[in-house]
């Protein structure tokens, strides 16, 4: 196994976003809190998506440099969407969006690397596709989740006219 300084940033920047997104994704949300914990996620999130388009071990441009590509997109928008409140009507929900689909993106590599380097897990396409499927429909479950508690009565606090 061959890792270089790059590799061993990127493994580090990933290592700190997975518990960082698993905070923001499982705690509560709103106040300064949450901002400064996000605010670092997506900076950690960043830098792992930075440093892996610098990684070339399978020898040119390919899918996980287009996959970081697209969770620096997701980053942007979520950032966009909390910071401006953009869309006026449905900024929360393009916020979520962008986070849980970020943080999929970030165990889905996970989910990819021990696949590749785990020596019982190496060539096992089938289990790999599985955990993909599996992974892939608890997001959308917790993405269906986190809409409906953007609906307006459940944001509303305790004690609010209705």
């Amino acid at each position: 196994m061959n890792f270089t300084l790059i590799g061993w940033l990127h493994t580090l920047a990933c290592t700190y976003s997975l518990l960082a997104g698993a905070r923001l994704l499982w705690g509560a949300k709103g106040g300064v809190a949450h901002r400064q914990a996000g605010r670092r996620y997506v900076y950690a999130m960043t830098f792992a998506s930075l440093s892996a388009l610098g990684i070339y071990q399978i020898g040119s441009f390919n899918i996980f440099h287009v996959l970081a590509l697209c969770t620096l997109f997701s980053l942007a928008l979520a950032w966009f969407s909390a910071r401006r409140r953009l869309p006026r009507r449905h900024w929360l929900r393009v916020h979520l969006s962008a986070i849980v689909f970020s943080y999929y993106q970030l165990i889905g590599g996970l989910i990819n690397e021990l696949f590749s380097r785990v020596p019982g897990l190496i060539g096992k396409s089938n289990l790999l596709g599985l955990t993909q499927a599996v992974t892939l429909v608890v997001f959308l479950m917790m993405l269906s989740y986190f809409w409906g508690a953007t609906t307006a009565p459940s944001l509303q606090t305790r004690g609010s006219p209705q």
